[in-house]
């Protein structure tokens, strides 16, 4: 069996996310009115709340400036109407103010969503975002346990052809996680449990072993497999690059639908 070694990476579109909506460049210079009225940074997900940060291009980030926002926020399910103004919540980083605002009502499956954020003169920025549709199939099932050099089949079915999918699996090694980042995969793909394990684990601990036995390492059988579903118009990765490339209508920024979950198959780790 040749199994080559892969550069891993994680999920650089939420990554990207997860450090704007951590982060704050108190730097920032303000943008004209022509480049838009605000930015906004945030994704939809089935899983925990749901927060979109908006802010005032043409508003220079000082404490004092960025306390209050003229924003009105509002979200509207395109399929059944429903729509909510969203209740801005404070958060403040080195002393400037940022504005979250939070979603409740609940996100479903394949719906898309129409942001709009409402300045005080009338004038708008907006965006769209559809979650990802679809089912999963794993095999084999949950209750049976894989040999190391068998394939465990993932197909997401029934899914948007513009929709992607990433994927993580994480192996229990030496009392620790070791994670095997696959990025962006089809949507129809196998595991082998030994082409994790060597992904995962150090080239020190596979040398002198064949590739059937690389699972005897791990500590316990679980193999814990995070994926990413990402909607059908999420924002390309050359947004996170170059910000004048986002799809937000008068103004910046980030904003899509997306669908996270973790499921577990179990490998054979017996030593014989």
């Amino acid at each position: 069996m040749l199994i080559v070694k892969r550069i891993s990476w994680c999920f650089i579109a939420l990554i990207g996310v997860g450090t704007l909506l951590g982060g704050c460049d108190n730097t920032l210079s303000p943008f004209a009115e022509d480049a838009g009225l605000y930015s906004v940074y945030g994704y939809l997900s089935f899983s925990g709340s749901n927060f979109i940060r908006v802010k005032d291009l043409n508003t220079p980030p000082t404490s004092d400036s960025s306390q209050s926002l003229d924003a009105t926020v509002r979200l509207k399910n395109l399929q059944t109407g429903r729509s909510e103004t969203l209740v801005d919540s404070v958060v403040v980083f080195d002393g400037v103010y940022t504005h979250n605002f939070r979603m409740r009502q609940p996100v479903k499956l394949g719906d898309t969503y129409r942001l709009t954020v409402e300045r005080s003169d009338g004038r708008q920025a907006k965006a769209t975002a559809t979650m990802p549709g679809g089912t999963l199939n794993i095999e084999p099932p949950r209750s049976d346990t894989v040999d190391c050099t068998d394939e465990i089949l993932f197909n997401f079915q029934n899914t948007r052809k513009q929709s992607s999918v990433s994927l993580a699996v994480a192996v229990f090694w030496e009392g620790g996680i070791q994670w095997d980042n696959r990025g962006i995969i089809d949507k129809s793909t196998t595991l082998v449990p030994a082409n994790v394990v060597f992904q995962a684990l150090p080239d020190y601990e596979l040398n002198s072993i064949d590739p059937e036995q690389y699972c005897a390492l791990l500590d316990n059988p679980e193999l814990r497999i995070a994926y990413t579903q990402y909607g059908p118009d999420w924002p390309a990765d050359s947004v996170f690059i170059d910000p004048t490339s986002s799809r937000i209508e008068n103004g910046l920024g980030v904003f899509g639908g997306l669908r996270q979950d973790t499921v577990s198959r179990y490998v054979d780790i017996s030593r014989e």
